[in-house]
């Protein structure tokens, strides 16, 4: 007799076999044979929009002979459950869905009628061994095929793990997994060939569906007698034609293009496969027959892929530890085919006693539109200890369905497509009995999703992660810092040197069962300037794990803890605290390590540091005039002041020295983190010649406030800001080397005003700063040394006025060039007023301070000394030629901003009478001679930039015209004519 040969069928996937109640695909209708009629489903309806989620074989149905089929004799009223298999097979198959938690023996794939045949395939390829034992193993191969290639993956390759009888705990692969809705039995699409499975090794999925084109299929096989004895005629779904061309486009087609490919017109195919189901509903059977190379007839089937189902999909699965550190991850992408979730365990242990937090997400996937409405979304959640880790069936822990756990608003009683339901709770390991060895934490989508309609495929509905029990836990105490606070207990985040504070620390028992009451904990301050010693303290209260304080004191239970008010006064703006649990604990047996025993706080320190920057000093040089030893000076000082502190407005102490002998003092308010520039004219002091120190220090000793600086550098040393001046005698001679009476300029003013309130403790008063604000001004500013004035008297103008008796009237102004007359041989008089004027002290706006509020302003005036002395060169020559000049020396009157100096000749007595005169030679011609009256150059005010008035000095310059008429002889001879 010939062989039977297994011919390969294809699916979307490729691979998909078929029997129709009698034989293995492809086998000849010559083969051994048993007849077991058809098995038609009769009771529950075909319909594509809401196929039934389980059918029965119809135990009334008889067949042409009368005969009740095989399949409802073997069945009964077993239920057969619709099923979504990886790769999305769609059929009905004898095991239950996971979640039904019936005995793992209904999970046996042999009890499939089909799977329980010994004449097909017996002694083929990757058979299981010892075959003899069991003849129904034929059925069961070592591994799985490709879908695909049909390649051989190798043995223990199986899709599936088979989880009951001899075979339990290996991966292998049964002929048979289900039937269609009308009863048809499908056989695996991972399952191997029996015979030339070599034949398809390394073949592409195109390369094999070619083969399947080109077979010389027999039109109407499906019909013919032999077809008819085998499965039973024509089915149901080869009734409407036009169905069928639909089915053929959307499906076969669209699956296999190289049938397009071979025969495009859809009736060419319509001739030779028979639908044996519905390819809208579930796995597409297409029966067809062809002539094989030795002229026999075989049957072959092609396999469409089922299109996608229902779906409640568990995407996420988290747990945490008590301190919500995630601690393990089962994680699944959208994939609708890709069903096993990727796990992450970031530790592989969990202890016992502790409680550890559970979060899942199940999303209503949006294949197929299906909303849920009315009705709780729970959620099964189980754990299994030691012997029962790794069973599908029995739990050690398990809430099921309305005890499951509650999905979290909104989607408490609903779930839309494409909307993800959250849920959440907690699981603690017992402290006593079992687990000993490992615990499964599991959770799973309930059956009644699938029982309903709403999640046909449940290849993912559930998530597992497996940890190990460490341990019996030690008994332990651990200490932890919880942060620093101010007199309220309000939290804060800077130091303020002097001020109490609270540090706050927590002991929790968070091991082991034996009690400890009103635990001690040692404390200290430990930063370089503030160390103390350890005192000993108490808690200020003990609380049970949920926050509820435990009047006793006592802690009882992992999770308890005592809470611990610490005041400290910090010498400096920095605190650094620890803690440590008393050895006596480890010797009670209560703290068993010591890894968690001492908590180091971490230092709050802030820079508080107080900074003079900027400053400078005006005048920077000063003249004494010839003959003079001292000089009252006062000076004009600016520079910037920082109050470089995190918080804490301060009410700033300076002092103003020269020569280290204290000329002013003043207290500023400056906001914490704020630069203020500071602007003021000193008093006057009198110095002599030499260099000088002007300085100014801000928090002088004895310090009001404690600096800090976090490097370890004095805190001090940039209190201090300085300048040298000098003093210099003024020189013997001088000239103006031109005129240059006037200077305008412009300066910008820096305004900070700030408005505040005192606040007091019992530490004293401050002021706290409210508000502030900060503008710009520029001012326009001028100066002017002039000569307003040069009064001239001689005897020729007292003789003009009337003789000796109106000699003050006889003064002539000759500043703008009225010639001065006088004859030769008589002597005259000179007065000569100046002034210096300017309007940087009246334009200049100040700083003021009141209680906390106050303006400060940026820079300040600078008092100007002007000269003293001008210079008269004479249009006369000395008797070795030289020009003859006199320096004079003024008397001032005014204020320095509008200054007046007059100056007159010395004083030198002629027989016995003092007289202010200079007389003119006998000898001098008659003529206009030019007499030259200039002040002594200076800078002028110090306000003004010195880069745009660098080596521009300022003086004046006048011309006076000497006008030389007759000779003193005249008169003589007019007297003796008389």
């Amino acid at each position: 007799m010939k062989k039977n040969r297994k011919k390969v069928a294809l699916s979307a996937v490729l691979g998909l076999s078929l029997i129709g109640g009698l034989y293995s695909i492809g086998t000849s209708f010559k083969g051994h044979a048993v007849n077991w009629g058809q098995s038609q489903f009769k009771t529950l309806p075909d319909t594509t929009t809401n196929p039934p989620m389980f059918i029965r074989f119809n135990s009334a149905y008889r067949n042409s002979s009368g005969q009740q089929i095989p399949q409802s004799q073997w069945y009964g009223t077993q239920k057969l459950y619709r099923e979504v298999y990886p790769g999305g097979f769609v059929w009905y198959t004898v095991s239950p869905p996971p979640a039904e938690h019936l005995p793992l023996s209904r999970t046996d794939m042999s009890l499939m009628l089909e799977n329980r045949q010994t004449l097909v395939g017996y002694h083929g390829d990757h058979h299981v061994p010892n075959i003899d034992s069991k003849p129904y193993a034929n059925n069961l191969k070592l591994g799985s095929v490709d879908p695909g290639s049909l390649s051989y993956n190798g043995d223990n390759s199986g899709s599936k793990t088979i989880l009951y009888g001899d075979f339990k705990g290996k991966n292998y692969e049964w002929r048979f997994l289900g039937y269609t809705l009308n009863g048809t039995a499908i056989g695996n699409p991972y399952f191997p060939n029996d015979v030339d499975s070599a034949r398809y090794q390394g073949n592409t999925k195109p390369q094999t569906a070619k083969i399947l084109a080109n077979y010389n299929w027999q039109r109407g096989g499906f019909g013919s007698p032999l077809s008819q004895k085998l499965f039973g005629g024509f089915t149901v779904y080869n009734q409407d034609w036009n169905i069928k061309y639909d089915w053929i486009n959307r499906h076969l087609f669209v699956d296999y293009p190289e049938l397009k490919a071979a025969h495009p017109d859809p009736a060419y195919w319509a001739d030779r496969l028979m639908p044996m189901s519905n390819p809208d509903t579930e796995t597409g059977v297409w029966l067809g027959w062809h002539y094989g190379a030795d002229g026999q007839l075989y049957y072959r089937t092609v396999i469409t892929n089922a299109p996608k189902q229902s779906n409640l999909r568990l995407m996420d699965y988290k747990i945490y530890d008590d301190n919500h550190k995630l601690i393990a991850e089962a994680k699944r992408g959208t994939d609708y085919y890709v069903n096993t979730p990727t796990v992450k365990k970031f530790q592989t242990s969990v202890t016992k006693g502790a409680t550890y937090h559970v979060e899942v997400d199940v999303e209503n996937m949006p294949d197929v539109k299906k909303n849920i409405t009315n009705m709780p979304i729970t959620l099964n959640n189980m754990v299994s200890y030691d012997g029962l880790v790794g069973n599908i069936n029995q739990f050690s822990v398990s809430h099921m369905n309305a005890q499951g756990a509650k999905a979290l608003p909104p989607y408490s009683n609903n779930l839309p497509t494409g909307k993800t339901a959250h849920f959440k709770y907690d699981v603690t390991v017992p402290t006593t009995g079992s687990p000993t060895k490992s615990i499964q934490f599991q959770a799973e989508v309930p059956s009644k999703f699938g029982q309903l309609g709403y999640n046909v495929n449940t290849n993912d509905d559930n998530a597992s992660i497996i940890f190990a029990i460490k341990p019996n836990p030690p008994e332990n105490l651990a200490v932890k810092f919880n942060g620093y606070y101010d007199w309220n207990k309000n939290p804060v985040e800077s130091v303020v040197a002097g001020r109490d504070l609270y540090v706050e620390y927590t002991v929790t028992k968070d091991k082991g069962s034996k009690t400890v009451t009103n635990p001690e904990l040692t404390v200290r301050n430990t930063d370089e300037v503030s160390t103390t010693e350890n005192q000993t303290v108490t808690p200020t209260a003990v609380y049970d794990k949920n926050g509820n304080v435990l009047a006793d004191g006592t802690m009882r239970h992992p999770g308890d803890y005592a809470v611990y008010w610490v005041p400290f006064k910090p010498n400096v703006p920095k605190m650094c605290s620890q803690a440590t649990i008393p050895s006596k604990y480890k010797i009670l047996g209560v703290n068993d390590d010591p890894q968690d025993d001492v908590a180091k706080a971490p230092c709050l320190a802030d820079t508080d540091n107080i900074i003079v920057s900027n400053f400078q000093a005006n005048p920077a040089n000063e003249w004494l005039a010839p003959g003079q030893s001292s000089k009252a000076v006062s000076y004009s000082v600016n520079f910037n002041l920082t109050n470089d502190a995190a918080r804490g407005d301060k009410q700033i102490p300076l002092v103003y020295t020269i020569d280290g002998r204290i000329v002013f003092t003043e207290e500023l308010v400056v906001k914490a983190g704020a630069t203020v520039g500071i602007a003021r004219t000193l008093p006057n002091v009198y110095l002599g010649q030499g260099t000088h120190q002007v300085q100014v220090e801000a928090n002088p000793n004895p310090r009001k406030f404690v600096e800090y600086l976090g490097n370890g550098q004095d805190p001090y040393r940039d209190n201090i800001g300085s300048q040298p001046v000098t003093i210099t005698p003024g020189q013997s001679t001088f000239s103006c080397p031109y005129p240059h009476p006037h200077n305008e300029w412009t300066t910008r003013f820096y305004f900070y005003q700030w408005w505040g309130h005192y606040e007091c403790d019992k530490d004293g008063c401050w002021c706290v700063t409210d508000r502030t604000a900060q503008w710009t001004r520029d001012i326009p500013f001028h100066e002017d040394m002039r000569i307003q004035h040069i009064y001239f008297r001689s005897k020729s103008t007292v003789d003009k006025v009337g003789g000796n008796a109106n000699r003050d009237s006889a003064w002539v102004d000759v500043v703008n060039g009225t010639p001065a007359v006088i004859k030769a041989g008589y002597g005259f008089e000179l007065r000569v007023v100046t002034n210096y004027s300017t309007n940087t002290y009246n334009d200049t706006p100040k700083s003021w301070e009141e209680g906390c509020n106050g303006l400060s302003v940026h820079p300040s005036y600078t008092p100007v000394n002007p000269t003293e002395r001008i210079r008269v060169v004479f249009p006369f020559r000395d008797d070795y030629g030289n020009q003859v000049s006199m320096t004079l020396v003024g008397a001032t009157s005014g204020i320095w901003y509008d200054q007046t100096s007059q100056y007159t000749f010395n004083t030198r007595t002629v027989i016995d009478h003092p007289e202010q005169k200079l007389y003119v030679s006998p000898e001098t011609r008659d003529g206009d001679y030019t007499m030259r009256v200039e002040t002594e150059p200076f800078y002028g005010s110090y306000d003004k930039p010195y880069y745009q008035f660098m080596g521009t000095v300022l003086c004046d310059v006048k011309n006076v015209t000497i006008r030389v008429k007759g000779s003193y002889l005249d008169d003589l001879h007019t007297h003796i004519i008389q």
